[in-house]
């Protein structure tokens, strides 16, 4: 049996982003399942197929990146697959909810607060 890891990685993988998880393709079930759906619960569906299956790769990405180029990374890889709005709502939301960037968007409250306090009470 071979050792996956030692397999040559090819153009389309996530070694760019750090990640070696690979979403599954949707199968042919999937899309006739999409072409019964009217536009807003189609869009629900992707987005949350999106969310479910790249779970793994937001979870390798390096976070301390400009989310702009994340997003667009992940655009190009995934948005085939899931569509461009979808997976950039599902980016966002990973993003956004990150502890790292809700710890910053926290500090940089309390600067904030801390700098008004201080010059209304001069």
């Amino acid at each position: 049996m071979k050792n996956l890891e030692s397999q040559p990685s090819d153009n389309n993988s996530d070694s760019e982003m750090g990640v070696n998880h690979r979403p599954h393709r949707p199968s042919l079930l999937w899309s006739q399942r999409l072409d019964d759906m009217d536009e807003p619960e189609r869009d629900q569906f992707l987005f949350d197929e999106a969310r479910r299956d790249l779970q793994g790769v937001f979870d390798g990405l390096d976070i301390e990146r400009s989310p702009f180029r994340l997003q667009g990374d992940l655009i190009r890889r995934y948005g085939a697959t899931y569509g461009g709005t979808a997976v950039s709502a599902a980016f966002y939301e990973y993003w956004y909810n990150h502890p790292l960037i809700v710890k910053r968007r926290n500090d940089r409250k309390n600067r904030i607060n801390r700098r008004n306090r201080a010059e209304s009470g001069s």
